[in-house]
């Protein structure tokens, strides 16, 4: 994945945003994680991210919150809860294309919408919205 604009990075993080966190998924662990705090984990370091750069504890914070959540993923059954999850994970995924951190997980991204996101920046295309 190519490196992510600044911009398409905070529209990502406001859609994000927008969406209201999982009731049921609150207090919640799976495989050991708590689904609030991987959730506050991926949005303190896009916050951070869109301020300076992470630094070393950050970049370590970023790439356990991706493996968290590839823990996670495959354990929910909730629809919601498997795109609200999918979505951090995606927000999770540009960041670290934005930071140029190397994630090989192996998983692709969670959803058409966002997949649209990466086509956009492996070709250079700007950022649509009409999906």
């Amino acid at each position: 994945m190519n490196k992510p604009s600044r911009q398409l990075l905070t529209q990502l993080r406001d859609e994000h945003l927008q969406a209201p966190f999982p009731p049921p998924a609150r207090g919640v662990d799976i495989a050991g994680v708590d689904l609030v705090m991987v959730d506050a984990g991926v949005a303190g370091c896009v916050h951070t991210a869109l301020s300076r750069a992470l630094d070393d504890d950050g970049r370590r914070s970023l790439v356990r919150c991706i493996g968290w959540l590839d823990t996670i993923l495959p354990n929910l059954e909730d629809d919601y809860e498997v795109e609200y999850f999918g979505r951090v994970r995606d927000l999770a995924m540009a960041l670290a294309a934005y930071e140029e951190i190397e994630i090989d997980t192996g998983l692709p991204l969670t959803s058409a919408r966002h997949a649209a996101c990466a086509d956009a920046w492996s070709i250079g295309r700007s950022f649509r919205t009409d999906f």
